[in-house]
């Protein structure tokens, strides 16, 4: 069975650190591509991330815990040490991602891949 790739909208690449603010006080669903962000320590349980493309951004023992990830791409990213235990997956995809120490524990994950991660 092929997996369908995640559906991201077309959007340039920018950082918009507003987002990111939003996403902390959990006001909103982030979405679009980022490039290259650092967003370290990051405690985004219960979040929500829908039509997301981050691209070599590192997410180094964030906490993302029962967070809902729909249309989600992590292309080279470091998610080493994150948290993502009890957390919804649907049709996302992890390239060339590295994540030593992740935990996905109680996760559900439908239509998700995993390409070139170690």
């Amino acid at each position: 069975m092929k997996l369908e790739p995640p559906h991201i909208p077309a959007q340039t690449w920018a950082q918009e650190p507003q987002a990111l603010e939003r996403l902390l006080d959990r006001e909103e669903v982030l979405s679009g591509c980022r490039e290259g962000c650092d967003l370290s320590g990051l405690d985004a349980r219960g979040a929500t991330l829908s039509g997301l493309w981050l691209k070599g951004c590192t997410l180094l023992e964030c906490d993302f815990t029962g967070a809902d990830l729909t249309d989600v791409r992590f292309t080279g990213c470091d998610l080493s040490g994150s948290r993502w235990e009890e957390c919804g997956w649907y049709r996302c995809a992890l390239e060339d991602c590295r994540a030593l120490g992740a935990q996905f524990a109680r996760s559900s994950l439908r239509a998700v891949s995993f390409t070139g991660c170690r």
